[in-house]
């Protein structure tokens, strides 16, 4: 997936982080994980360490 990303982010010009994005991502995952009565900390440290091994992927694949 993240090659597909990173192509398509090369395509347009785009660069690999968008922190406005990112920040979206994490405050939906906290909202959801309250939603469901799980731990919200634990949800966005798991939703931040999968945005960052996928930017680590896409800059390899740049």
């Amino acid at each position: 997936v993240a090659e597909s990303i990173a192509a398509v982010k090369r395509q347009r010009g785009m660069p690999t982080t968008d922190e406005s994005q990112e920040a979206a991502v994490m405050e939906r995952a906290g909202e959801n994980a309250e939603q469901f009565d799980v731990d919200a900390n634990l949800v966005k440290a798991i939703f931040r360490l999968l945005i960052e091994l996928n930017k680590v992927e896409q800059r390899e694949s740049r």
